[in-house]
């Protein structure tokens, strides 16, 4: 005999409806040119790293700083419509509770380290599309990583060649709850799953980032 729900199903219910309404709504695109304003704004509210211009300007046009490598980047987009509405949805529960980066994108012999840092953006209201999360990553060789490294997370490097390292990863205030940061996470998986080349998934938290871990954790990463 089926039970009535409890009031907190019934919400976690309508919280799980509003995120995929709003998934549903928001379109995923690499980053462009026209967005290296905004992507910065956003870097520098989401993290607290200093980048100098020229990183921004190789952002966007999916290319690593320094080095000119490949970057993976992939953006949640949404009308100017969608991003006034969600704030009506009333989503209070979520998934989705952390921005994080790493320091250091280079390679794993410092400390990289992710942060929580929540923000609010202002709108810019005659701007049709808006950028309201975001993630960055990059295939690392795996002839640049430790022996330590490589023997950890693969367990056949002769099998592969490279892993993917995620970089950053950060949404907005409004769409934190939406399930935004989960979506763009399992692209990210799905891309790797497809590379035969290609033998993990990494990245760094810090340890007292409790919240991060538990996201990542979540969705397969372990420690």
């Amino acid at each position: 005999q089926l039970q009535p729900l409890k009031p907190n199903q019934i919400q976690e219910q309508n919280n799980v409806g509003a995120a995929i309404a709003v998934i549903n709504k928001v379109r995923f695109r690499p980053l462009r040119p026209s967005d290296r304003d905004e992507i910065k704004f956003l870097h520098e509210e989401w993290f607290p790293v200093t980048y100098k211009d020229e990183f921004y300007d190789d952002l966007v046009m999916q290319r690593m700083f320094n080095s000119g490598e490949d970057l993976y980047t992939c953006a949640a987009i949404a009308t100017g419509n969608c991003f006034n509405k969600v704030n009506n949805i009333g989503v209070t529960e979520g998934e989705d509770h952390a921005n994080t980066v790493n320091v250091t994108m280079d390679n794993d012999n410092n400390s990289e380290e992710k942060f929580i840092r929540s923000s609010t953006v202002e709108i810019d209201k005659k701007k049709e599309d808006r950028i309201v999360a975001c993630i960055v990553g990059s295939y690392v060789e795996i002839s640049k990583l430790s022996a330590s490294t490589v023997d950890w997370l693969v367990d056949d490097p002769t099998q592969y060649s490279r892993m993917f390292y995620i970089m950053t990863l950060g949404t907005i205030d409004t769409y934190r709850h939406c399930r935004l940061a989960t979506k763009l996470v399992h692209q990210v998986i799905h891309q790797v799953e497809a590379d035969p080349y290609c033998g993990a998934i990494y990245l760094h938290v810090l340890t007292f980032n409790l919240a991060a871990i538990q996201f990542y954790e979540k969705h397969g990463f372990y420690r």
